[in-house]
């Protein structure tokens, strides 16, 4: 069979390439509307917006590494074959419920998993188990697209509020301002506030893990400190809500209670993600700090020693 395309130094038949090409035009035909559903919901909740980002990324990624991914031997598509298979049963099961404007946007995750694992199985079928391996973290990386169920979120979250409810009443406290704690209501003078799940900092949290492991993915070279900045994350984001919330209460204590209800509460937390990037952005620089320490030095020519 003839060779007509090729990607850095992998070339393909026609025949591989037009089933690459069948293939992901009946994904785009068949997931079209399920995504649609996926992504408009998805962009109406606050908490899984970044939903809408991940898919552009992850091509991004393929996009810059494709010719380390489709350069190294491809071995057996058998892995290819087996997850566009699962894709297609997971697809059938998922078709028994909604998919209208009005469904939430966790009943959308079971075809988000069959999208993922199909497109993941074209990129199977063409670059074979090695080129799926080269690509492992922008492939996981797109597991991301999947909503996170309650069973997984709800804990998450109260942990969160528990951590970011301790930290405020501990600051609080430091600052010499009586308060008054039971559970998640602060009692201060003239005040009392509620550390809601609302205010876990969830949203902010999930998009600064996101950011966490994509910069450790493409700055650091260790699985231990990639695994350290994703870490992080959580006390970042913990002291960062807690932080804002002591504010806002403040705030609303000695200077005027419609903080509690004014855009500050509202959309005050964009200041605090900043805040937290960098934060974050110390980190990430102390751990690349350390990594360029280790790196061992080629030796000196004797040559150009003094006195050599």
């Amino acid at each position: 069979m003839s060779v007509d395309y090729s990607i850095g130094t992998v070339k393909f038949s026609k025949g591989m390439v037009l089933l690459a090409a069948l293939l992901s035009g009946a994904g785009l035909l068949i997931y079209a509307v399920p995504l649609a559903g996926l992504f408009r919901a998805a962009y109406r909740d606050d908490t899984f917006s970044y939903i809408v980002l991940i898919p552009l990324v992850s091509l991004y990624l393929v996009y810059e590494d494709r010719k380390r991914i489709f350069g190294v031997p491809a071995g057996s598509p058998i892995p290819g074959v087996v997850l566009s298979s699962l894709a297609i049963l997971l697809y059938l099961v998922a078709r028994k419920g909604p998919v209208g404007p009005s469904v939430p946007v966790e009943r959308f995750a079971l075809y988000a998993l069959s999208a993922v694992l199909f497109f993941e199985g074209i990129l199977g079928l063409l670059a074979g188990a090695g080129g799926l391996w080269a690509a492992r973290f922008p492939l996981l990386f797109l597991i991301f697209m999947i909503p996170f169920p309650e069973w997984i979120l709800g804990p998450i979250v109260r942990f969160l509020q528990a951590g970011s409810a301790e930290v405020s009443y501990w600051v609080i406290r430091s600052v010499g301002v009586p308060v008054f704690r039971d559970g998640f209501l602060f009692a201060l003078p003239g005040l009392t506030i509620e550390v809601a799940e609302q205010c876990s900092g969830i949203r902010s949290g999930i998009s600064l893990f996101l950011v966490g492991i994509l910069a450790g993915h493409l700055f650091l070279k260790s699985g231990w400190r990639k695994l350290a900045l994703a870490v992080t994350v959580v006390p970042i984001t913990i002291a960062k809500n807690g932080l804002r919330i002591v504010m806002i209460s403040l705030l609303g204590a000695y200077v005027d209670r419609q903080v509690l209800s004014g855009p500050l509460h509202k959309a005050g937390g964009i200041p605090f993600f900043g805040v937290a990037l960098v934060m974050l952005a110390i980190v990430l620089w102390a751990l690349r700090r350390g990594e360029s320490r280790k790196t061992p030095r080629p030796p000196r020519d004797p040559d150009t020693l003094p006195g050599g």
